[in-house]
């Protein structure tokens, strides 16, 4: 009975194969292609006579379809007077740096044309009271214009403290039009901040259709090459959760993949004991890193899509154009620039002997780096002499030679990423010193030696597949989802009678939800948490509850955050509810012990501190519990490549991850 993750990336789909029976392990790497699902049919194929027993999936598609504009054609329906509310926003103008002080800063475009948002005479106040009935024949006149859409939001005023009008204009909408997805604001983010609600629900509308489309394309192809099964979807915060549910909150699948990368990385953590982690996953377009604490990932609830709020849970994670295909060019100014453009998979690096272009992937080869011959075990035919080529046309440009070229590339690109590693480590208060780096992505380990000593991480964390690591982390995921409900109320007014009955009434839908989508109850896990504030303020904290210590346990996360407490009165905002249902644990086989050895391939030339150096180079999956290497080595496996940096040390763990400890300056 097989087990099987599926990441697609921007150069390469992923597969990752656990068999239940014998605990072995299957990886596999295809080119992306631009129907993605081809490229999992393609992966799938040839993997075995056993049958897929779990089938779970990380996509981009909700993602790239922000991005690329590329969304449904969708509406919105609003309270009378209120249409404009996603294109004025909020005075913090700009992303992902806000810039409050610049008139002339370009807004994204607002999801829904201005002449497809529609007003309707309604009226809840805060308190959740209604005081102007809605117009239902308002509503069935507007049905005649929602024909030619694909996706309507329906976001009105207050409807957080009572959905009713919602509720209701839905109803009608769906009767008359009844294969026009609706979203409504109280279902999707029953929060209040009327701006990030309803651009959240416009977001989940706009991806909806593209959501739903591939999701059936997928299940389709499935089905027509013998594999009948549930396909499961990783969501934002880090859970999965079943197809169905992802086409009714697409929302929610916006940072799928980068969010499975970063439970990957957890997983090998705790496998090789370490909790504080930096995660830095580097694949062929870009390269997302993320903080984890005592290994719990950071989780944010603030977070934006090419622009677009979008305030569901979500793992924080700060992404730079920076990968494998990151193209190198040189700007106005006469400066080399690494990305954000990237070549892809087609026609991808020049060394894959299609493009031209000068990317991170041929300078690590002009230096040595890569098997000058090949990749993916043999698979794939490399051509050096093209990467050359593309690397001294920037050299030219520059007044370097070919060498001198592709280690600026390099430099510019371990740049670009240790700045993306400080925006989630120093700039939060965490020093980056304190924690160890888990690499991982085609091109992570390539990388990863530099950037430590760079930033005075101790410890690197090679995991056993780490080209594969996003698709593992998929199937080490468990079920999950959170709720959410907006009661401002003084923590010293209210009394834990008051709370028990927010938080019972989340649980409820909580645990409903999990048991439709198969899980027992005794795997249900319910963990409760506030976010809360001082009162006056604009944003809140999010505490985990306790019924005697909240004020307390609030106080101590301000002064973390702030480097303040106070006694001013303590606001709650939001009640949450994070449900988690277990699922079965994956097992990694411990490896046995053998002589360094017989790992050793070969050697060949490679460029360190300044020269070029003879370099042994290893086969990973010929080495053993307890083996150590000195750098300067080179470790070559299927999925991607290891550079060992002089001064360096790696030993190799019971389970074949292999633990770097990151040298000072090497000494000739």
């Amino acid at each position: 009975m097989y087990r099987v993750g599926v990441d697609i990336g921007g150069s390469f789909t992923d597969i990752f194969i656990f068999d239940e029976e014998t605990g072995e392990i299957f990886v596999k790497k295809t080119p992306s292609t631009k129907m993605p699902e081809e490229a999992v049919i393609k992966g799938l194929k040839g993997i075995g006579d056993k049958e897929i027993k779990f089938f779970i999936h990380g996509t981009t598609i909700g993602t790239n379809a922000v991005l690329e504009h590329k969304g449904a054609k969708i509406g919105m329906v609003t309270t009378s007077g209120f249409k404009d509310i996603i294109e004025i926003g909020r005075q913090s103008r700009g992303w992902p740096k806000p810039e409050v002080y610049n008139f002339t800063i370009e807004r994204p475009e607002p999801l829904a044309e201005r002449h497809l948002r529609f007003e309707v005479s309604e009226r809840v106040n805060y308190k959740g009271e209604v005081i102007k009935k809605l117009k239902e024949e308002e509503v069935k006149n507007l049905t005649e214009d929602f024909k030619e859409l694909e996706s309507l939001a329906i976001c009105y005023l207050f409807s957080y403290i009572n959905p009713i009008h919602e509720k209701k204009t839905k109803e009608i909408i769906s009767k008359r039009l009844p294969d026009l997805l609706v979203s409504t604001s109280s279902e999707v983010l029953p929060e209040y901040r009327e701006y990030e609600r309803f651009s959240t629900t416009l977001l989940n509308a706009y991806i909806q259709p593209v959501i739903a489309k591939y999701l059936k394309n997928l299940k389709l192809k499935m089905e027509n090459n013998g594999i009948h099964k549930k396909i499961y979807i990783m969501q934002s915060n880090g859970g999965i959760m079943t197809e169905g549910v992802a086409r009714e909150k697409s929302v929610f699948t916006l940072l799928s993949g980068p969010a499975a990368g970063v439970i990957g990385a957890n997983f090998f953590g705790k496998l090789t004991g370490y909790g504080n982690l930096i995660s830095f996953d580097m694949g062929g377009t870009s390269t997302d890193v993320s903080l984890i604490e005592k290994n719990r990932p950071r989780l944010t609830s603030e977070g934006y899509v090419g622009g677009y709020p979008a305030r569901i849970p979500m793992i924080e994670i700060n992404t730079v154009g920076a990968g494998g295909g990151s193209i190198a060019w040189v700007d106005r100014g006469g400066a080399l620039r690494v990305g954000p453009e990237s070549a892809g998979a087609d026609p991808g690096p020049a060394c894959y002997g299609k493009g031209s272009y000068p990317t991170v992937t041929d300078a690590n080869l002009v230096l040595g780096y890569l098997n000058p011959e090949y990749l993916l075990s043999g698979k794939m035919k490399i051509y050096k002499d093209r990467a050359e080529r593309a690397v001294s046309e920037i050299g030219k440009r520059l007044n370097m030679d070919v060498v001198k070229a592709a280690y600026g590339i390099l430099e510019v690109a371990n740049s670009n990423i240790i700045r993306a590693i400080k925006v989630i480590s120093t700039e939060k208060g965490y020093d980056p010193r304190a924690f160890s780096l888990v690499c991982f992505g085609g091109a992570g380990p390539l990388h990863a030696g530099k950037i430590a000593k760079e930033m005075g991480i101790p410890t690197v964390i090679i995991p056993i597949y780490p080209g594969i690591t996003s698709a593992i982390g998929l199937l080490v995921a468990d079920m999950r989802h959170d709720f959410s409900l907006t009661r401002i109320e003084r923590l010293d007014y209210v009394d834990i009678e008051f709370m028990e009955s927010i938080w019972e009434g989340l649980e409820r839908e909580a645990i409903k939800t999990l048991k439709e989508e198969g899980v027992s109850e005794e795997d249900i896990l319910l963990n409760r948490s506030i976010d809360m504030r001082y009162q006056g303020q604009s944003f809140e904290i999010n505490v985990k509850a306790s019924k005697d210590g909240l004020e307390e346990d609030f106080k101590e996360e301000h002064e973390k955050v702030y480097g303040y407490s106070s006694n001013d009165p303590i606001e709650m905002v939001n009640f949450r509810v994070s449900a988690i249902g277990k699922i079965k644990e994956i097992r990694i086989r411990e490896i046995g012990e053998g002589d360094i050895e017989d790992a050793l391939a070969g050697k060949r030339v490679a460029f360190f501190e300044g020269s070029f150096f003879e370099t042994p180079v290893y086969r990973r999956e010929k080495l053993s519990r307890g083996n150590i290497i000195t750098g300067p080595a080179i470790i070559e496996q299927y999925d991607s490549t290891t550079v060992l940096n002089p001064g360096d040390k790696i030993r190799v763990d019971k389970y074949g991850n292999m633990i770097m400890e990151v040298g000072r300056k090497w000494i000739q």
